[in-house]
């Protein structure tokens, strides 16, 4: 959070955040009031208002609504750090509350988990399961939480888990691949220097795939580092931001799940950068068995059967 000032992040209320991160959510204002129960007016006022005192632009329109900006990404990196600790504590509470009910934190490791967990929250809902909140974080990050109980299902690459330790639900492999906006003509299996002086919004990979990518550039006759945003938002925020000409890297076979935005996937394969999307869970878990049903009837689903099949 080095771009902004931490003495002008301290003059921003909670309730403000919590307006700039519904707006990112949802993509519009009016979406952002309804959440918020606020009026459209008053979520564009906080927009403006946090916009002036950090001096930067956080959001632009688009076809898509509205999409947070570079600035914007950054600014909802330091909204999700603090909001995940109000989230577990509330998750806590609640649970002291209402020990009968099933409250559900989903943890995602960085990447195009969004229709899964939705589909996850839906199967959730249909049980009477109170969903306490979604964290981001690196691999590791992510992972730990699942170990600590911190949250309750993982959402990633499974390919490295252990079994002795948790309950392995995949749905297909895939691969990482460089992801472009659609207003850019189709590049084949090269990256032109163009695209290599762009600024590219990367999501916060392993140390593996840090390498594969810079291997990747190395072959493409590239050797000075990108100019480049790293980001463990919501993977959604960094696509947003390649429909800005930002180029990103997404597992392929999951833009087919995202055909509302545009953008495409290139034949641009970084290196060595398989892995094994899926969900876990930890073993004896205290709600394991409507868990397990869940994730065992979206394994089944039409869109996962398809991209198992999919070369």
């Amino acid at each position: 959070m080095n771009r902004f000032d931490s003495g002008k992040l301290e003059l921003l209320a909670l309730k403000d955040l919590r307006v700039i991160r519904a707006a990112a959510q949802v993509g519009s204002t009016s979406g952002a009031a309804t959440m918020m129960s606020i009026s459209q007016s008053a979520v564009s006022k906080t927009i403006s208002r946090v916009e002036s005192t950090l001096n930067v632009k956080l959001f632009i329109r688009s076809q898509l609504g509205i999409v947070p900006t570079p600035d914007g990404v950054m600014l909802l990196d330091y909204i999700n750090s603090i909001f995940e600790g109000f989230d577990l504590a509330a998750n806590r509470i609640e649970r002291i509350r209402n020990p009968g009910a099933m409250n559900i934190n989903i943890g995602m490791h960085v990447g195009p988990s969004g229709y899964f967990h939705s589909q996850i929250l839906s199967k959730l809902g249909e049980t009477g399961a109170l969903q306490a909140g979604c964290k981001y974080g690196s691999y590791s990050e992510t992972v730990s939480q699942l170990s600590d109980g911190s949250i309750d299902i993982f959402l990633g690459d499974i390919s490295e888990l252990s079994t002795s330790d948790f309950v392995l639900f995949p749905f297909f492999k895939d691969q990482y691949c460089v992801v472009l906006s659609s207003s850019i003509p189709p590049i084949g299996t090269s990256l032109p220097e163009s695209i290599l002086k762009r600024t590219w919004v990367i999501p916060d990979l392993s140390d593996g795939l840090q390498q594969s990518l810079s291997v990747l550039l190395i072959e493409n006759g590239y050797n000075t580092p990108l100019k480049r945003i790293v980001t463990s938002s919501d993977s959604l925020i960094y696509l947003l931001c390649a429909t800005m000409g930002m180029p990103t890297l997404w597992p392929r076979k999951l833009s087919q799940l995202a055909e509302n935005l545009p953008i495409y996937a290139t034949e641009v394969f970084v290196p060595d950068s398989n892995i094994l999307y899926g969900a876990a869970v930890r073993k004896r878990h205290e709600y394991s068995a409507r868990i397990f049903d869940i994730l065992s009837e979206i394994q089944s689903f039409d869109e996962v059967q398809s991209l198992q099949n999919s070369d």
